[in-house]
């Protein structure tokens, strides 16, 4: 192919080589963190090398192509999420969606469907995320793959559970269950049995849900299966920290911590140095805590984690508000608001946008924190969740005739900004909810 679009083809082929080797670099356990030096390096060129496959194929409509945008997709599952935001994700989803249908590759299509399911989760948007998962679940059947089948229904329990549609989720994971044990997954199959606790412990059986941990720690230990093993004690912690038993809770989260920095896996250890600080705020060892939040921020912005960049901005945030440090706070939230826009995290952007309502409060500027807290709301009405009470409150009073200054207490809301939205829930969740 002669010109400046054979040159784009060759450009665009030899990056997506790059990408693959990049990814066997990362995925290797030697070669991990080489992986994402070489991806910090050619993440310019490999982002422009997907751009030209999807305009040649938009031009040109060949096998070629489709090929390409496909593999651009698909060669670096677990490296490229680290670099690449989830909305960026979800344009290289959508194109490779369109290769897979154009070239009439339905197992292929099923992979796709699967991955922008879990890219819409990711952003918020839980609607999109089963409608992609029902077509996956659909195509499985007609194709009589039952490992596609499972790994759907394994898919849809965890966003409903996500969602708060807790008896929805019951009811995918009890499908799933006889199907994984056939097909022998006992990997997933742990990881669903983790995610099936987790639904019972929201749905107050506690004792039955931290048996299910326990049984899933011994499962994913037996399976040599170090990432189940870290995310199930982290779990396990959780469970503690819900329960107030903040001590017991950091000997889970510090086992957890220990596995992550062993394995060298960076999406593991966000979620822990929040948890972690969390447990030492509630320890009111807020120094401690706060250091934690500090290095989560620190590693996410290193591997520019944008979402866990967020998460511990808020946290900081709160502490700072807390502290009555209102202008300090009110600069991390906007930050947090900032990041979170860009990613289109809508849950995320609630919280940033309270916590912005709270600073400007306690500043007395209180027409803007009517304007922070309403679009709150609005968020909260749109994606169906129950408001908080603290902005319900809020609402009220600054609405009110004559108002100067809310001066409501802010412990319960902190404590929940701190625990709950950095698991990625609802402010208004209960305090045993996990």
């Amino acid at each position: 192919m002669p010109g400046i679009q054979g040159a784009q083809l060759r450009h665009s082929q030899y990056y997506r080589m790059i990408l693959q080797v990049i990814e066997e670099m990362y995925s290797s356990d030697v070669d991990r963190q080489a992986g994402l030096v070489g991806l910090n390096l050619e993440l310019d060129h490999i982002r422009l090398g997907q751009k030209s496959a999807k305009e040649y194929f938009d031009q040109a409509q060949n096998r070629e192509a489709a090929y390409l945008c496909i593999a651009y997709a698909e060669s670096a599952p677990n490296s490229i999420g680290l670099r690449i935001s989830p909305v960026e994700e979800i344009e290289w989803l959508t194109t490779a969606l369109a290769a897979v249908r154009y070239l009439g590759d339905q197992n292929a299509e099923g992979r796709i469907l699967h991955n922008l399911s879990f890219a819409y989760d990711s952003i918020g948007n839980k609607e999109r995320a089963i409608g992609y998962l029902q077509q996956r679940l659909e195509l499985a059947v007609s194709l009589q793959d039952i490992r596609g089948e499972a790994r759907a229904l394994n898919a849809m329990g965890n966003i409903f559970a996500g969602d708060g549609q807790l008896d929805q989720a019951l009811i995918c994971y009890k499908k799933y269950f006889p199907l994984a044990a056939d097909l022998g997954d006992l990997r997933d199959l742990s990881h669903a049995m983790g995610n099936a606790s987790q639904v019972l412990y929201e749905m107050g059986f506690k004792r039955d849900a931290i048996t299910g941990y326990l049984q899933t720690l011994q499962l994913v230990r037996e399976n040599g299966d170090a990432e189940g093993e870290c995310v199930t004690l982290r779990h396990l912690g959780d469970t503690y920290f819900d329960s107030r038993r903040y001590r017991q809770a950091l000997d889970y989260y510090d086992q957890a911590l220990s596995i992550a920095k062993r394995q060298y896996d960076p999406r593991l250890l966000p979620p822990i140095l929040i948890a972690i600080g969390n447990a030492y705020v509630s320890l009111r060892q807020i120094e401690k805590g706060r250091s934690y939040y500090q290095s989560c921020y620190n590693l996410a912005s290193e591997l520019q984690n944008q979402a866990s960049q967020a998460i511990a901005l808020g946290n900081l945030g709160g502490l700072l508000l807390a502290e009555g440090e209102y202008e300090k706070s009110r600069d991390h939230f906007n930050r947090q608001l900032e990041i979170v826009t860009k990613i289109q995290d809508q849950r995320q952007e609630a919280s940033a946008l309270v916590g912005l309502g709270i600073a400007h409060l306690r500043m007395k500027q209180t027409s803007i924190a009517l304007e922070y807290l309403t679009q709150a709301k609005n968020i909260f009405d749109k994606l169906g969740l129950q408001l908080p009470r603290e902005v319900i409150f809020g609402l009220s009073i600054l609405r009110s005739p004559g108002f100067f200054c809310c001066l409501f207490s802010l412990s319960d809301l902190l404590r929940r900004l701190f625990r709950v939205v950095s698991r990625g829930k609802s402010l208004d969740d209960s305090d045993n909810a996990k």
